[in-house]
């Protein structure tokens, strides 16, 4: 089995000791707590751009947050070079439960492409709080292309010819450097930014081919624009029964999206634990939240508690740093 397969027994392993041993613990902290924060309102730093995946799985969190804790909830995007410098931001602010900072695996291929100076280890990890449906390598309806195995045999062919757009130090980064390397394929790596950014660039014929997360692309697949070749998913998800999975198609490739919420290193212990609670407690037992995440991006309620969560994202280092390389050009 090639190393990318292992992901899909990383994840299991983490969310199976995770969801098994948390029965019968209580939460570290009740979701009321008994620390003052928050006394004002809290800057949420999202690193992806307005209407993504990372920015909706920032804003989805904002109404019930308030009426938990009875203060406003702000995001603040900031989608620049993959969210490494949303994390900077939040990594050097002070650490008083009032920046908070919403990535996933991005910061991990960050690290692994020598953006970042720091690593999961130094912020304080409040926990996973969803989980994608997977991301959609898609091309331009105009295009030749109707299947991976298309893509790949011109890439083959015409080496360093077909751009493949992807946001440097991301989630999309990491299934990009992976593909190329299990299919033996040839792409000219472009910077296209944040997922509506790339959907712009790849309607109006400016790049070839890239990844976007199922809610970005949905509309356009409808409309019949861009024509969907495969998802970076474990197994084909039930809700878009035809489009296969990259292991379908032949290729070992799977990079589960999921997303944390983190606070500066050094973050009053209490005020991580009581926005944890908060957070388990929205997703397990909002009914409208729920709702929402399905209707939007085809998530369903997903819950990892701190240690479980930095377990995931520092388990997955070792695989990025194999596959992630300066291929950006």
């Amino acid at each position: 089995m090639k190393r990318m397969g292992f992901i899909v027994l990383l994840c299991a392993s983490i969310a199976m000791s995770a969801f098994c041993g948390g029965q019968g613990q209580q939460t570290p902290a009740s979701a009321g707590g008994t620390t003052k924060w928050p006394a004002k309102s809290v800057s949420i730093i999202a690193g992806g751009s307005p209407g993504g995946d990372t920015d909706f799985n920032s804003r989805v969190f904002l109404e019930p947050l308030q009426r938990e804790l009875g203060q406003t909830f702000v995001v603040v995007n900031i989608p620049a070079a993959g969210g490494s410098i949303a994390a900077r931001q939040v990594h050097d602010a002070t650490p008083d439960g009032y920046t908070v900072l919403l990535t996933h695996l991005s910061l991990g291929c960050s690290i692994a492409a020598g953006m970042v100076d720091f690593g999961y280890d130094d912020f304080e990890m409040v926990g996973i709080v969803g989980e994608s449906a997977g991301d959609i390598m898609v091309v331009n309806k105009a295009s030749p292309w109707r299947s991976m195995a298309d893509v790949v045999k011109d890439a083959k062919a015409n080496p360093g010819k077909i751009k493949l757009a992807v946001n440097t130090g991301s989630t999309t980064y990491a299934i990009a450097a992976s593909f190329q390397k299990e299919s033996g394929a040839d792409f000219n790596f472009v910077d296209g930014g944040g997922a509506q950014e790339k959907a712009v660039a790849l309607l109006g014929g400016h790049i070839d081919v890239t990844m976007l997360p199922y809610g970005t692309a949905k509309p356009y697949i409808e409309s019949g624009d861009f024509i969907p070749l495969g998802m970076s998913s474990e197994k084909r998800n039930p809700k878009f029964p035809n489009i296969p999975t990259y292991i379908e198609c032949g290729y070992n490739v799977v990079c589960p999206t999921r997303y944390a919420f983190m606070m500066p290193k050094n973050t009053p212990k209490e005020i991580v634990d009581k926005f944890s609670a908060t957070l388990e407690k929205i997703i397990k037992e909002d009914k409208e939240y729920a709702k929402r995440i399905d209707a939007t991006f085809s998530q369903s309620p997903f819950f990892l508690p701190p240690k479980e969560s930095l377990d995931f994202f520092n388990g997955m280092m070792p695989l990025l740093r194999e596959y992630i390389k300066p291929v950006v050009k």
